[in-house]
């Protein structure tokens, strides 16, 4: 009975150093790869803030755009305005527009061939 007895807690011990070794393999197996997702989820959040701060810094330069698009839209209406009044109100075909220096730049007919009047 005794030799039974010591053949059971071998075999029992042999299963449970056997059910132990394939435990801790399993385990560093699994913290390989637990690892490897760590270190791609770093990765991952790295990049995520540098195109979250692209994403910004864009949105901040279509603000600008936006702005500036908006008053030289407003600007060139006010040009356009400007240069239909010239043309609409002159009765004469040699009056010249002036620049700021005084100095003659176009005159209403090359205006209205510009502007196809």
């Amino acid at each position: 009975m005794n030799q039974v007895s010591a053949e059971f807690r071998k075999a029992s011990n042999r299963q449970i150093a056997d059910t132990t070794k394939r435990t801790i393999r399993e385990n560093v197996a699994i913290s390989a790869q637990l690892s490897k997702i760590s270190d791609k989820t770093v990765e991952l959040i790295t990049n995520n803030d540098c195109l979250k701060e692209r994403e910004r810094r864009h949105r901040q330069e279509i603000e600008l755009l936006q702005v500036s698009e908006t008053l030289l839209t407003e600007k060139n209406i006010a040009n356009q305005k400007v240069i239909f009044e010239l043309l609409f109100d002159s009765d004469t075909d040699d009056v010249h527009c002036v620049s700021k220096q005084g100095t003659p730049t176009l005159s209403i007919v090359t205006l209205r061939r510009i502007n196809g009047f």
